[in-house]
């Protein structure tokens, strides 16, 4: 089919990212898309609907932190999916920064190289709480006496609000 709606998310519109962060390098969708309220009056003009979504950012780096790597989980909300129009990605709002010391990741368990967020993918709700779950691939990290013989982690996330703002 056709494309009948688009919007380009671009890194540095998310958070303050280099040059060579890499920002979607890879991405997935971590939860399926639901209905939500809306605190504003797109419901008087169509349903509101929220997916999450990860992007990668293998190459992120700061500092003496070169290449650590980040997974940003962003909210798009979708409007007028079932009124017959095109329908609209109104809303993209960052829902957290998985990172060294971030987002619930330990402050040293990522290293210089790691690449974390080269791979990321969905793996379905983990733990049973109705929250999708991640998985990350980190291919440069250190681990078994192998010099980047690489890492996979298992990320259970926490449920998010389910209001979101109007879309304009």
């Amino acid at each position: 089919g056709a494309v009948v709606s688009a919007k380009k998310v671009v890194g540095g519109s998310v958070a303050p990212l280099a040059a060579s962060s890499l920002f979607g390098v890879s991405l997935c969708g971590v939860d399926r898309l639901r209905p939500v309220r809306s605190s504003g009056t797109a419901a008087a003009t169509g349903e509101v609907w929220e997916v999450l979504m990860a992007v990668g950012a293998r190459g992120l780096s700061g500092g003496n932190d070169d290449g650590k790597g980040a997974v940003f989980v962003l909210r798009l909300a979708l409007t007028d999916l079932g009124s017959g129009a095109a329908g609209s990605c109104a809303v993209v709002q960052l829902e957290a920064t998985l990172a060294a010391g971030s987002g619930g990741l330990p402050a040293g368990g990522l290293l210089s190289g790691d690449a974390f967020g080269a791979s990321v993918a969905g793996v379905g709700d983990i733990n049973g709480d109705g929250v999708g779950d991640l998985a990350v691939g980190a291919f440069g990290t250190d681990g078994g006496g192998f010099e980047r013989s690489g890492a996979v982690w298992a990320l259970l996330l926490e449920a998010a609000p389910t209001t979101v703002p109007s879309p304009s």
